[in-house]
């Protein structure tokens, strides 16, 4: 029973916080909105619904395109990445060829050139990145390293151990950006800063588990 209460207040708060970044964040919440308009509304994306727009033909109008927000910019970035991914699924093409690919996609017409403006160094998404330079292989080795140490740290927790609970909200934390940026594990001052804190609460986590067998 006790454990359950433990767990029920380490999800409690981990939505807590979510809920918090959501209302009382103006950017955050703007940003969502816009997520809503372009999912609901023929508004934002020119076509009937999302499915439409992810199997819309090829190749695009770029003599007549307008300019994209940063969210359509990145469902362009994942279609785009599409393409790529279903030709090269096990192994991919390896880090930094989406930046090399990507220009070569703009001049056959496959992505819309308004894309420079965004960026074309990566997909924006961390799950992507990783399916598109390392393959289903390294998506998969990249999922091992990133939940088996949340998956120790929420059993730690649930034991009452009380140096778990910032790792999870790390790892949460990292997992939830990733979605919209790649940023977190493949920019050395993210990824040193995610390992450092990775390394000291998942260590400490474990001695005291240890301590406590």
């Amino acid at each position: 029973f006790k454990d359950s209460k433990r767990l029920a207040f380490v999800v409690g708060t981990l939505v807590i916080i979510v809920a918090y970044a959501v209302t009382m964040k103006p950017h955050t919440s703007t940003r969502i909105d816009d997520m809503i308009e372009v999912f609901g509304s023929t508004q934002a994306i020119p076509v009937d619904n999302v499915n439409d727009y992810q199997s819309q033909n090829m190749p695009v109008d770029n003599a007549n395109a307008h300019q994209f927000g940063s969210i359509e910019a990145r469902l362009e970035m994942w279609k785009a990445s599409w393409l790529v991914i279903k030709n090269n699924p096990v192994i991919g093409i390896g880090r930094g060829n989406y930046e090399v690919l990507m220009p070569e996609f703009i001049e056959n017409g496959y992505v819309p050139k308004e894309l420079e403006v965004h960026g074309l160094g990566h997909p924006h998404n961390a799950y992507v990145e990783m399916l598109v330079s390392k393959g289903l292989i390294g998506l998969l080795v990249f999922l091992i390293m990133l939940f088996y140490p949340l998956s120790c740290f929420i059993k730690n927790e649930v034991g009452i151990i009380k140096n778990s609970f910032p790792g999870i909200v790390l790892i949460v934390g990292f997992s939830i950006f990733s979605i919209t940026d790649a940023s977190t594990f493949i920019k050395g001052n993210y990824t040193s800063i995610y390992l450092v804190f990775l390394s000291v609460f998942f260590s400490t986590s474990i001695r005291e588990a240890y301590s406590r067998a």
